[in-house]
């Protein structure tokens, strides 16, 4: 089985319900719901996640979002973080690696 994986922002898209954003998002989750794929996001993620949506979201039920994204993916667990590359200057989220497969390369996204 394939394994996307999922950044912040994307996770932020789909609970938060921004239109402009989030409908490829959703196709992709809709393929993880009925088997055909796998969506990781970094367990980090979630935490950063609480806190914009919280802040920018009042009356939505943070929880209860979380609890419904987590029944279709995988988090990965802040210890499976591979390696912290230093080859660019564009934020770290771009130099973090993780292994979302469980070691399995040659199903690596």
């Amino acid at each position: 089985m394939k394994t996307v994986f999922f950044d912040t922002n994307v996770m932020i898209d789909i609970i938060g319900r921004r239109q402009q954003f989030c409908r490829p998002s959703l196709q992709i989750m809709s393929l993880a719901d009925r088997g055909i794929l796998r969506v990781c996001v970094s367990a980090m993620s979630y935490a950063t996640a609480s806190f914009i949506l919280s802040r920018d979201n009042k009356q939505m039920d943070i929880v209860g979002e979380f609890a419904k994204f987590a029944k279709i993916t995988t988090a990965t667990p802040q210890n499976r973080l591979l390696t912290v590359s230093n080859t660019s200057t564009t934020g770290l989220d771009r130099n973090l690696n993780y292994d979302c497969n469980g070691g399995d390369q040659e199903n690596a996204w």
